[in-house]
């Protein structure tokens, strides 16, 4: 989620080169904390981000070099390491598409929504307890266990009701950052927020409370920049 931001910096300053270090260091980061949604929506921003700097970088030559020596890095780190780099990596590729049981998880959310379709079993699981995170019972007893996917999320706790819900709120995000008044700096926001939204298809991180925190204030500073540049 803070590879966009690190572009963003390369975009607007003239030795913005330093922020594409800074971003493809992140995306390194991304790569060995071994999490396969993460390392997939990370690729996908960094790529996004490259085009986004060709687009509007005002150094787009110091740029352009800096992203070519990092991409040349890894091809020679993995032309001359790939057996070192296997072993590191060995337990994401041997997992390959494995869901790691969320399949299950997700046809028990898909049940309770199909029990109570309207406003759905509410946050805390009725019949079915997914991957409780936590052993403490006094945290547990107030963070509820999650359905790692928002939409089988939303459907199981809250029904039809809160997804529609939800359905109109992702529609005013998506015409703040994409129809009304464009920005460069919405766009990289708007990169760094559908990285979230990503990887919580795959996972909870939408429910959780620092991300929903950073959530909440992407959107205010996207709302808010065009203001800014106003006044």
């Amino acid at each position: 989620m803070m590879i966009p931001f690190a572009f963003y910096l390369a975009s607007r300053y003239h030795k913005g080169w330093i922020g594409s270090v800074v971003g493809s260091v992140f995306l390194l980061g991304v790569f060995f904390t071994c999490s396969r949604g993460s390392i997939l929506m990370g690729t996908a921003a960094y790529l996004l981000c490259i085009i986004l700097l060709m687009l509007s970088a005002k150094n787009k030559k110091g740029n352009t070099v800096t992203i070519a020596i990092f991409l040349s890095l890894v091809a020679l780190a993995v032309l001359f390491f790939h057996k070192e780099l296997y072993r590191l990596f060995r337990s994401v590729l041997d997992r390959g598409f494995d869901p790691n049981n969320r399949d299950f998880i997700y046809e028990a959310g898909w049940k309770q929504f199909l029990q109570y379709p309207v406003f759905g079993g509410s946050f805390y699981p009725i019949d079915f307890v997914p991957y409780d995170f936590s052993i403490m019972e006094g945290f547990s007893s107030l963070i509820p266990p999650r359905w790692h996917n928002t939409v089988i999320q939303l459907l199981a706790c809250t029904g039809i009701t809160g997804l529609a819900a939800y359905g109109y709120h992702r529609y005013e995000t998506v015409r703040t950052l994409f129809f009304w008044d464009r920005t460069r700096e919405k766009a990289f926001i708007a990169c760094s927020i559908g990285v979230l939204l990503g990887c919580s298809l795959l996972d909870c991180h939408f429910f959780n409370l620092g991300p929903a925190i950073f959530y909440s204030v992407g959107l205010a500073f996207a709302e808010c920049c065009v203001k800014r540049k106003e006044e």
